[in-house]
């Protein structure tokens, strides 16, 4: 009996080598499921930015001068979207892309400013004097009084103001999750 139960084993762990040889093969080139999980990625960092944040609603809310410049860029109307951080035009939410390699995953943007938004960090803004555009023009705001005032050209000093943390790729438990059920159902349409 001891020789039957040896003759098993040996053959269920020949069974397991051959398996394990072929998820080696397959553990070689992960492209595929690192493609899929590249699209469902890109899905989560869109989701965050419609919730403002993940978990949702966590990104803080616009400056007051943000939400002034967005109505100046709109000529003074102010849409659906103007309480939101990072959604004026989307074009950062846009520029989210992915690439899978056989070892791995990147995701990221060409766009300057989203490494500022992810950290959070201070922009120095250089003085700066605003004309017209017209040659014969003036320019026209209200004051901090209310009252409306007029000017040939207007001075602004230079100033440092902060951008705070806005997480644009994160990484939750459940990414773990949906990662590791993406390469399972991989070996086992391959399996």
């Amino acid at each position: 009996m001891p020789e039957i139960s040896v003759t098993v084993v040996k053959r269920d762990i020949a069974a397991v080598n051959r398996l394990l040889d072929g998820w080696k093969w397959l553990a070689r080139d992960l492209t595929v499921p690192f493609k899929r999980f590249g699209v469902y990625y890109l899905g989560v960092i869109d989701k965050t930015f419609l919730e403002q944040g993940r978990p949702m609603g966590s990104w803080p809310r616009p400056s007051l001068m943000t939400l002034m410049m967005r109505d100046h860029r709109r000529g003074g109307r102010r849409q659906a979207s103007g309480i939101s951080a990072l959604i004026d035009r989307g074009k950062l939410r846009r520029s989210f892309s992915y690439q899978a390699q056989p070892k791995g995953l990147r995701v990221g943007t060409n766009d300057d400013r989203a490494e500022l938004h992810q950290l959070g960090g201070t922009v120095d803004r250089p003085a700066i004097t605003i004309t017209p555009r017209k040659k014969k023009g003036v320019l026209r705001f209200i004051a901090a009084d209310g009252t409306e005032v007029f000017a040939k050209k207007v001075f602004q000093p230079a100033r440092t103001f902060t951008v705070p943390q806005r997480k644009m790729i994160t990484w939750e438990p459940d990414d773990d999750a949906r990662l590791e059920s993406t390469v399972e159902g991989y070996f086992q349409e391959k399996g």
